[in-house]
């Protein structure tokens, strides 16, 4: 779920021509990040230039993809705090 919301954060600032903000996440998670095998491709996000089109980020750019993990986010935490 955490890796879900972390690279929804990167698709949004993508969407929102937000460049500065995808460079500033991997300049502070990088060392987090690098060992594992699910975030070795979205290294290359700041340099990809339509990265909607590119099939290791496509389907995350979809609205079906957003609006699941949206829906599965606010049942993990209704779930935590009930």
């Amino acid at each position: 779920m955490e890796n879900a919301v972390l690279k929804l954060y990167l698709v949004n600032a993508v969407t929102n021509n937000k460049p500065d903000k995808v460079v500033d996440f991997f300049n502070k998670y990088t060392v987090e990040l690098q060992g594992q095998p699910e975030w070795k491709e979205w290294f290359m996000l700041p340099f990809v230039k339509n990265p909607e089109e590119n099939p290791s980020f496509a389907v995350h750019f979809t609205r079906q993809w957003q609006d699941t993990l949206c829906v599965s986010l606010h049942n993990f935490l209704a779930t935590i705090f009930q």
